[in-house]
Parts: C-alpha cells; structure tokens; sequence
C-alpha cells in the first residue's frame, strides 16, 4: 500500500532532523550563505525598504533566538536551524541597508560641459589612449549649481596628456577644464548596473579632460599615521615608475596588473587574449598571487632561520617564518589595492598562518566560511560583483573536490601528479566560474586548461618569485636585474595567450542565465559541497531544474537602447537591427544576450524611415523613426513601436522608451510584453532620476517631432 501523505511528510522531516544534527559541526558554514541571501533579497527590492523596520524584525529576530534557543535545540532542532538561518538572514538584509543609507553617494543626472574645477588627485593611471585621474575632493570653479560631489574620474586622450602624467603624485592639487557625465544606467534589464557599483565606490561621475590640467600645489610629504592612505599611494605610484622605467609598455603593464593591481595600461588585444585563451584570473590578484607571494616569504625566512645556529632546532623558525610570510602577504595586500579576490586570499592565509602559530590544522573550508562572513559584515555590496562571486566560486569547488582526497595520487611520479592537479585544477575552475561569467561578462572559453597548463607554471616559478625578489630590493636600488627577468617571464605569458587565443573554441559567447535561475542552481551547488552525508545530493535536484529554466527560458524578441533610436530585432533569419546610429555598446550587448559573436548587422528601411518584420507565429512589427513622414500605420495585427515621437497612439511610444530608460520585450499570444530598465532597477538611491525625454516646446505642434539632446557618449567602467 501506498504511504500517506502525511506520513510521507513526517518520515521526510525526521530523516531531515537526524541528518541535521549528524551535520551540526558543519551548520557554521552556512552562516555567510544565510548573509548572502538576506544581501540578496535587499538588492532585488524594487524600493529602498525602512532601515528602522529592517533593524526592529533583527532586534525582534535576536531577542526570540536569545529567549528561546535552548527549548529550540532540543526540542525542535529542525527549527532551531532555520531560526538561526532567518536572523543571519535579517542581519546582511540590515547591514545591506544600513550600508547604503551610510554611504549617501551623489550621482550625477545629466551631463555638464567645459566645468572649470580644481581638485587633489587620489589615483593617476596611464591608458593606451592618455591618462585617467581620480580626483578626490573636487571643486568646481564655476557659478552653475552643481551638487557636491566624492569621487570623480576623469580621462583625457591624445599625446598631449603624457608630459602632464610624468610628475603627478597621489595628493597633487591640480586645476583644469572638464566635460562631467553621469554614468549610464543599464544597456538591459538583466545588464550589469554600473550606477549601483559607483554608488557604493563613492564615485559620482566620470568625464573627460578637455585640455591638459595644470598642477596648482605638489603633494605634500605624509609624516602622521592618518595618512597610511596616502603612503599606500605613494608606494603604489614609486613601483609603477620603477616597472615603467625598466620594461617595455606592454610588459609594464602586464607587471604593474601583477604586483599593484593596475589593469588600466594594458592595451585592449592583450587583455582580449588573455580572457579568451581563459587565463584572465592570472591579470587580477587573488589566490593564486596571495599564495605564491606568501610562499616565497615564508620559504626565504625559513631557510634564513635555518642558517642561524641559534634557531635551526628551535621551533620558533617556522613559527617566525609564519610571521615574516604574514607581514610580506600583508604589504603586498596593500600595495595591489585590497580588492574583494586578494582580500579573500589574504584572510585565508592569514588563518593559516595562524594555524602554524597555534599549532594546529587549518580547516580550508570554515576558513572559506570565515572569510566570506568578514567581507560581507563590513562591505555586504561585494555580493553582487563578479569578483567576489567567481573568486569564492572557485575556491569553494575546489576545496570541496579536494577534501575528499586528493584524486592526483592514482599518478606514481611527481611531475604527473602535479600536471594532473594543475588540470584538474583548471577545469574545476572554469566550470564553478563559467555560470557567473556567463551572467555578468556573457563568455567564455574551451581552452582554459591547455592555456594554463602553461601560463600558471610559468607565472608561478618564474614571474612572480622574481616580483617578490623587485619588492624586497627595490627600497636598495636594486629591482633592475629582477625587473629585467620577471620582462622575460611576461613575453612569455603574452606569446602563449597571443597563440591560445586564436585556437578554435576559444572565445565563447554564452546567453545569460537570469538571476533566478543563476540563483536556484547555487543554492543547489552549496548544498552539494557544504554538506557531507548522502542527503548531500538533494542539491541535484534545485541545479537540474535551473538547468531546465536555463534551457527552455526565451530569448527577448526585440530591444530598444535607452535613447529610443536603437531597435535590435531577433528574427528566424537571424538578428539585426534598425537604426539611424549605430548604438555600439547596446548593439555588443544585445549580441551577447543572442548568443552573437559578430556585430549585428543593420537592416535597411523598406520605406523611407519604416521597417516591416513579420516571424512566423508572431504580429507583424512596424517600427518607425524621425525620418518617416507617411501616415500612421495600423494598429490592426500589428505591434507599432514609435522612435519618432509622431504617433502617441503607438504600441510603444518613444516618450514610453524614454521614460522607461529602454529594455526587451516579448510576443506572447499575438500581444507585446515590454520590460523597461526602470522596472528592474526599481526606485533605489543609485536610481537614474527622471527622463531622457525633453517636453515638448509651447510653439511646436502636439505630435512635432523634438529630437531630445542626449549624451551618447560611453562611460566606461
């Protein structure tokens, strides 16, 4: 006979209780995962929610765990778990609010030509194409009203710029002219939002230099602690004009990316084939630099040590080695800019190394566990950025791989075994990583582990030992001869991307999952390698079925930029669009939500400023620009979308478009469903305010057409 429901139930929920309590020493790693959902659930609310209300259900929330945790644990663990989840929950959903109320970023709105401003350079970069400043704080030198601003970033083109860079230090006091943009909202509904991730960087605008700016006051020298900032700085900028002084261009940037985080100068081919031969993990500082920078201090104290008779047979050596590896992982933290991936790292060498002092075995993944908890307490925002989301990807898979047994043993010699590791290494990588980087970036590559079968030996034996070897003897003078062989290194490394890059299968563009589905199969994932016991593949379940919502989920039929002159429209013959500009970025975008890897091409009108697109199954789509001057089509079977603000009674009007900051739509069952970038981003503070649209002049008919002035320059980001 078959079992009932209810009995069904029970038996499902005492199996659960039993493999929970067998799992207890393991419920700590689910702490940061509990975080990471209440941070969640904070972005993805359509309206910036009451930080008094958050903070009250967290006091609430704390105060029945506080009362009732004892009676919870032994008579309901089940819920005791869940209750423990909930208010770690509240707490990122809290601090997540408490962040953003805080920070109080001003972004700007609109764009504001030739500012005269004066302000003390924070950061000075050199680009392929000139210079970039970070200016913090600025003033403006001018009577417009301008809100107060934190951080600026502005870029100047051209050769002219490169004698000004030459003496700019971090606190100079310069004055120039400027045209200031507000950085752009996003390209699509499910696109990156540059605007959220300024917010929390504090920067308020970018723009461009419109002559060369001229230095009004030297950097002072910097004595007092309060200025650790500035001495961080001011050593990042001495290395980067030692790098620059003893290697070529490329190669100095390569270097500068290596050992103070400074991806700026690398030119855009380079950058290219490194993330398509799928080794653009090695540009940015993470792990795999913290450990060998960490390594190479800890051995170099330690066969010092061992030299001295005194501490040979003592075991204060390695613990002094352990110490000397810290102090060295630590200056090296500082120096690359502490960004999320290198923050990672250098907490997790720091248990270890703790572990050394203590005596004890460093768990890898509560040290995992540890590290995302710190992080996400005082900078909950990392959550949603692709550095902390592939970094702890990739970490987390092979940690869970790994402590179940090394699967290189079966490999008798050495060098096997190690070129066994390295590809299992890579491929467990790239298939944590791949999710993500399909969901932010839209590639990826098949060529990963070839490419770092080569570049990770090279960078890791060759490259980076003799950075260290720069830093250690750059304070004497003496980093030319390590500078000169770390050059040798790093043509290396660009010869076997340049070679890899090319090889078929290389780069690969990937439709984006959607945030729900990306969601649903990390929530499965994290519950395949944070538990231990059989119930462990439960989480096949919620990753096949985010496979299946990946799979069957559709592709937008059509998309519309911002500025409503730019329709890209997905057909049976292919995708093109319909355009009297180009629209690059949202082209490349829109390309990469389709699965493109070409640039799409452009459809010629069928009349003079009208197009016509009929799909099987689907109603006829009439699209219509300023140029069209024939009477309004029919709205009979028909789906009108309007760029020339001529015909109101339109499907979808430009003034719509416009207000709406554009998006993708869909046909469903002969009708059409639009989903604006406004309703995505919601009403939050990083919001872009009011319209791109411009009313309509008082002498100018109802229907005229009014073509808005509209910033079509790209911020970069």
């Amino acid at each position: 006979t078959a079992m009932p429901a209810t009995a069904w139930i029970k038996s499902l929920k005492e199996r659960g209780t039993t493999s929970l309590l067998e799992e207890f020493p393991r419920w700590r790693l689910w702490i940061p995962v509990a975080l990471g959902i209440g941070i969640a659930l904070y972005f993805a609310l359509p309206q910036e929610p009451s930080l008094e209300v958050s903070w009250g259900l967290l006091g609430l929330l704390t105060v029945l765990f506080l009362t009732k945790r004892r009676h919870f644990r032994e008579q309901h663990p089940l819920y005791y778990f869940f209750l423990i989840g909930i208010m770690w929950g509240f707490c990122g959903f809290s601090l997540a609010a408490a962040r953003t109320a805080w920070l109080q970023t001003t972004l700007l709105y609109r764009s504001f030509p030739h500012l005269a401003f004066e302000g003390e350079v924070r950061l000075a970069e050199t680009t392929p194409q000139g210079l970039r400043l970070t200016l913090a704080p600025i003033h403006f030198l001018t009577s417009r009203a301008l809100p107060p601003l934190q951080k600026v970033i502005l870029t100047g083109k051209g050769p002219k710029m490169f004698p000004f860079l030459a003496g700019i230090k971090p606190g100079t006091l310069v004055r120039g002219c400027a045209t200031l943009l507000p950085i752009q909202p996003p390209l699509t509904p499910a696109s990156f939002d540059f605007r959220r991730h300024a917010f929390f960087q504090g920067l308020s605008a970018r723009g461009f230099l419109t002559e060369p700016p001229v230095v009004r006051k030297e950097a002072p020298a910097t004595t007092r602690l309060s200025h650790i900032f500035s001495w961080g700085e001011a050593a990042r900028f001495v290395v980067r004009q030692r790098i620059t002084s003893f290697l070529p261009p490329c190669e100095a940037a390569i270097a500068s990316a290596l050992i103070i985080g400074e991806k700026s100068a690398i030119p855009p081919a380079v950058r290219q084939a490194f993330s398509d031969s799928g080794t653009a993990h090695i540009l940015a500082i993470s792990g795999l630099h913290m450990t060998l920078v960490g390594g190479v201090f800890f051995l170099l104290f330690r066969s010092l040590f061992c030299c001295i008779p005194f501490f040979a047979f003592r075991p204060q050596a390695k613990k002094g080695a352990a110490i000397a590896s810290w102090l060295g992982t630590l200056g090296y933290l500082g120096l690359s800019g502490a960004s999320t991936s290198s923050l990672r790292a250098f907490l997790m060498h720091t248990l270890i190394m703790l572990a050394v002092l203590w005596d004890r075995v460093a768990f890898s993944m509560s040290s995992v566990a540890l590290a995302a908890t710190l992080i996400l307490l005082f900078t909950p925002e990392v959550l949603i950025t692709p550095s902390f989301q592939m970094s702890f990807s990739a970490v987390i898979a092979l940690i869970a791989v790994y402590e179940r047994g090394n699967p290189t043993v079966v490999f008798a010699r050495k060098g096997l075994r190690y070129l066994g590791g390295l590809c299992l290494t890579s491929l467990i990588a790239s298939l944590a990583t791949t999710p993500f980087s399909a969901y932010t970036f839209r590639q990826g590559s098949l060529m990963g582990i070839p490419a770092n079968i080569l570049a990770v030996p090279l960078t890791g034996f060759w490259i980076m030992p003799c950075a260290v070897g720069a830093l250690i003897f750059l304070p004497l003078g003496g980093e030319g001869p390590f500078l000169r062989l770390m050059g040798w290194g790093l043509k290396g490394l660009e010869r076997i991307t340049e070679i890899v890059a090319h090889w078929p299968g290389a780069h690969l563009v990937i439709p984006p999952p959607t945030t729900f589905v990306l969601s649903l199969g990390v929530l499965g994932a994290l519950w395949m390698v944070l538990w231990r016991r059989r119930w462990r593949f439960w989480g096949l379940l919620p990753m096949g079925s985010a496979l299946a919502f990946y799979i069957l989920t559709p592709c937008p039929d059509f998309m519309i930029d911002l500025a409503a002159t730019c329709v890209g429209v997905r057909t049976a013959q292919g995708a093109f669009v319909t355009a009297r500009n180009h629209a690059r970025s949202a082209q490349k975008v829109w390309g990469q939500e389709w699965g493109y890897t070409a640039p799409l091409p452009k459809k010629g009108a069928l009349t003079s400023g009208l197009w016509s697109i009929k799909n099987p199954g689907q109603p006829t789509l009439l699209i219509t620009e300023e140029a069209y001057t024939g009477p309004s089509p029919s709205r009979s079977g028909e789906c009108h979308i309007d760029l020339s603000g001529r015909f109101p009674e339109a499907t979808l009007t430009r003034t719509q478009i416009m207000a709406g900051l554009g998006g993708y739509g869909y046909f469903r069952k002969g009708k059409m469903l639009f989903f604006s970038v406004r309703e995505a981003v919601g009403e939050r503070p990083w919001s872009f305010r009011g319209s791109l649209a411009r009313p309509p002049s008082r002498s100018s008919p109802k229907h005229s057409t009014i073509r808005p002035k509209i910033e079509e320059k790209k911020c970069a980001s």
